[in-house]
């Protein structure tokens, strides 16, 4: 194994090791065991609907594709000859989901958070939920994602399906979504109750465009590092051949 490829495994460790703290913590964290005391509607609906809100999706869904990773790079550290369909299925996963919807998870967030934060995370909810935690779930993801596309080469699908992909998860997000409003007369974000119904849909369709856009980022910043490292190859080649000839 080369060191790059161990440095990979070192940083997939970590970032499922990241994951797996931010999902305790939510699991069982200061929130969890003081939620008797809590009297503010907002921060009890964080918790009653903790499984519903998109960020919590996304971390879920890079956890998945960490966990995936550093599988895979184990099975290399051991000569075990990683399976060609799972290795393709992880860049697929990266390039069309996971990519596109971590960096719109924390756009949008600290947007909104700079504009008002009392919109997406309203600042009783510092005296329930740790700094830490927060840029765990909305900072960290994009850290983790740049530092991933730069230093691992993914499979790429077709853009007819990744936008498949990407059309399905808005899909089930939204039936969810949309569901527990009406089920229980709320929305998930509070930004929403600002919104008619036209705005609502507006901004509904605006986040899956947003989505879109941070896919095809992705793909372009794949093509031309592959572009960039195809051309440093063949430049090392024509030195090398020059070298060549000057000792002959």
């Amino acid at each position: 194994m080369e060191k790059n490829e161990k440095f990979c495994m070192y940083f997939h460790g970590f970032a499922v090791a990241h994951h797996i703290n931010a999902i305790l913590y939510t699991t069982f964290g200061h929130l969890t065991h003081n939620i008797h005391e809590v009297t503010d509607e907002r921060v009890l609906d964080l918790k009653r609907f903790e499984n519903k809100y998109f960020t919590g999706w996304n971390l879920g869904l890079q956890f998945l594709y960490f966990t995936l990773a550093f599988t895979l790079d184990l099975m290399k550290h051991w000569k075990l000859h990683p399976n060609k369909k799972l290795v393709k299925f992880k860049g697929y996963m990266f390039t069309n989901l996971v990519f596109p919807c971590s960096a719109f998870v924390c756009c949008m967030f600290w947007t909104v958070y700079t504009i008002n934060r009392e919109y997406v995370f309203p600042e009783i909810f510092d005296h329930y939920i740790p700094a830490w935690f927060n840029h765990s779930v909305h900072t960290n993801i994009l850290i983790f994602i740049l530092l991933e596309i730069f230093m691992v080469n993914h499979y790429m699908a077709s853009f007819k399906s990744a936008f498949y992909s990407l059309l399905g998860l808005s899909l089930l997000y939204n039936i969810v979504f949309f569901h527990n409003y009406f089920e229980h007369g709320k929305w998930l974000y509070i930004l929403f109750n600002i919104f008619s119904w036209t705005e609502i849909i507006l901004f509904v369709n605006f986040n899956f465009l947003a989505c879109l856009v941070f896919q095809r980022v992705g793909y372009f910043i794949q093509k031309y590092k592959f572009r960039w490292s195809k051309k440093k190859i063949i430049t090392k080649y024509e030195q090398y051949k020059k070298d060549l000839l000057i000792k002959n």
